[in-house]
């Protein structure tokens, strides 16, 4: 097997952040399967929690392994997390969801799905300028 240089720290920070975000997901899925709240539509969540965990873990393999699939998973990742803060009030009952929970949430969703869109960024500006010093 042929032994190759780590990651940049960078690409190593935004990869362990990543799988916090994948794991969290799949927490919550979990959460919601294996103790469903009379109050929830734990269908929801608990896609939407699966939906996450698994884009963001595929980016943050990606991302470790800096292959040219990282920017598309990250986009995917994007759109993922906005789906899932989405999903969070969508699950409650309609009594409980007010202008402000759902202001939350698209504030949420749209800090997510920028810090994802940035890291994306940063992601293909540090492999396209290591494939040129290559060339």
């Amino acid at each position: 097997m042929p032994v190759t240089k780590a990651p940049p720290l960078g690409f190593r920070v935004l990869a362990a952040l990543l799988t916090w975000y994948a794991l969290s997901g799949f927490t919550i899925a979990v959460l919601v399967l294996t103790r469903p709240q009379p109050a929830l539509d734990w269908r929801i969540l608990a896609g939407a929690g699966i939906f996450l965990g698994v884009t963001t873990g595929t980016a943050a393999l990606a991302v470790w392994r800096r292959e040219r699939r990282a920017l598309p998973t990250l986009l995917i990742s994007a759109f993922a997390a906005v789906v899932f803060c989405l999903a969070l009030p969508l699950s409650l009952p309609r009594v409980h969801v007010t202008r402000g929970t759902w202001i939350t949430a698209i504030l949420g969703a749209v800090m997510f799905a920028a810090f994802l869109c940035v890291a994306a960024i940063y992601v293909r500006l540090r492999l396209d300028a290591s494939r040129e010093r290559r060339d």
